[in-house]
Formats: C-alpha cells, structure tokens, sequence
C-alpha cells in the first residue's frame, strides 16, 4: 500500500474517532481477518452487549467464508446477523 495512501487512511480513523468521541461514541479499530476481527469485538464488548453485526454480502469464496464465520460468531453471543446486498451500479455518461 502507498506510504501517503495509508498516512491519509490513519490521519482520517483517527479525526473520525476523535470527532466520535466528542459526541460520546467511539470508533474501534482492529486488524486481522474477518473472524479474528469479529470474535476480537465481541470477547472485548465486555458489559456491553453487541446486538447485532452488519456486513455487506460480496461475492466470492472468501467472503463467503466470512460470511459464515461472522454468523457463527453471531450465534454463539446471541446477536443478531444482517446481510446487506451491496448494489453496484455503473453510470455510463
């Protein structure tokens, strides 16, 4: 990844996390695959209770793998799993 590219992507999450954090929420940032990710927020959810995970359906047998591990993680906490349709659209002008 472009060294510029990634200083802008870390100076952005952390002006949103601080602008988040004006209002009294809170952005939370993690690395790793999609289940480490997954299982990461909700073991570190503590008191708080994750209700639901939303994620946008791709194609493809990764994501699709995702897709199940995310659900699995869902069902083992007892929230709720939402899979979004991502529609594409290519305006030709």
């Amino acid at each position: 990844m472009d060294p510029h590219y990634t200083k802008f992507l870390a100076e952005s999450l952390w002006d949103l996390k601080s602008s988040l954090e004006k209002i009294g929420s809170d952005l939370y940032i993690r690395v790793g695959t999609v289940a480490e990710v997954i299982n990461n927020i909700l073991e570190f959810s503590g008191k708080k209770k994750i209700r639901a995970i939303w994620i946008i359906r791709e194609e493809g047998i990764e994501e699709d793998r995702d897709k199940y591990n995310t659900k699995l993680a869902c069902y083992k906490v007892g929230a709720d799993f939402k899979l979004w349709v991502d529609e594409k659209y290519l305006v030709n002008k």
